[in-house]
């Protein structure tokens, strides 16, 4: 069950259970007391003028709208509780049993959420060796020493509390221009030939060493979507980032062209397997290396650019 905005249809609608199809009241006939759904497919083209019925009730003052569809693909004698403009309560029917939610808009849902869960992690696994990771938060991880300086910075959590607890985190690795480490010594060592960082961007892809399969836990927030924009590039090369959402090669290309750039080569290690994309020069590369097409949400993936 969500919410969709397809020309002047904006009402409340029914997703199958394949999630490719939706139902959707006819706007002609909100005022009734009874009507017909529409069904559309997840473009928003109408598959069907007839999909099923509808019919309004009051329910312990409550106005309630109740949805039978033909389909059997649906939800059966699905039941929503209406608040002024939001849906407060639904019901519908499966194999003879009766299942009940509580669905809240977004606001009210995240000030639920983060009364029950202030500080929500997720768990990331990590292999003995280096493992990409992103960071699914939409605030500067930052060292203990900045945290207070920078005002993006998570209040909550710091370099030290996620990474610096568990012994087996060696290094913390992410590239620009060039490569930059974190680990948990409070002094630079000064035997490393690369520079000491002190915050880690959202956007920014991750390399961390470990000296055993273990895990960490991430700051997480459900509601960050932000993608890179790839404003501020050196003249060309390589960078490693990182995306909160889901994009397609298309969209990086199409984000990089608007900065000037040109994409040459996007690399990503999905499931121990290097995966690629060459717009420019496919034939050239080894038909053995599966093409990537589309970059999946919290994926850490190597940029060649000029």
């Amino acid at each position: 069950m969500l919410d969709i905005t397809n020309g002047n249809i904006t009402y409340g609608l029914l997703r199958d259970i394949n999630k490719t199809k939706l139902l959707v009241l006819d706007p002609s006939e909100i005022s009734d007391s009874n009507g017909t759904l529409i069904e559309l497919d997840q473009n928003g083209t109408q598959i069907s003028s007839n999909a099923g019925s509808w019919g309004k009730l009051t329910v312990d003052s409550y106005p309630t709208l109740i949805l039978n569809p033909t389909n059997s693909s649906y939800r059966q004698e699905t039941v929503f509780v209406l608040d002024g403009s939001n849906i407060k309560f639904a019901q519908y029917q499966a194999a003879g049993e009766i299942y009940s939610h509580v669905l809240l808009n977004k606001d009210a849902k995240n000030e639920l959420y983060h009364s029950l869960s202030p500080n929500p992690k997720i768990e990331a696994q990590l292999n003995n060796g280096y493992t990409y990771l992103s960071l699914p938060s939409s605030n500067l991880l930052c060292d203990e020493d900045v945290q207070l300086i920078y005002t993006n910075c998570d209040k909550n959590n710091t370099l030290e509390s996620v990474f610096g607890v568990n012994s087996n985190i060696s290094l913390v690795l992410k590239y620009g221009r060039d490569w930059l480490y974190w680990n948990n010594d409070a002094n630079a060592n000064p035997a490393y030939t690369i520079s000491k960082y002190s915050t880690l961007n959202p956007l920014d892809g991750v390399l961390v060493k470990s000296s055993a399969q273990t895990s960490v836990l991430l700051p997480f927030d459900e509601d960050s979507l932000i993608v890179n924009d790839y404003r501020n590039l050196f003249l060309e090369g390589w960078i490693l980032v990182s995306n909160n959402e889901v994009q397609t090669v298309a969209q990086v290309s199409s984000a990089l062209q608007a900065q000037g750039k040109s994409l040459v080569y996007i690399l990503l290690l999905r499931d121990d397997v290097w995966h690629i994309y060459a717009p420019t020069n496919d034939s050239a590369v080894d038909s053995a290396i599966p093409r990537l097409n589309t970059i999946n949400r919290y994926e850490s993936y190597w940029v060649y650019f000029n």
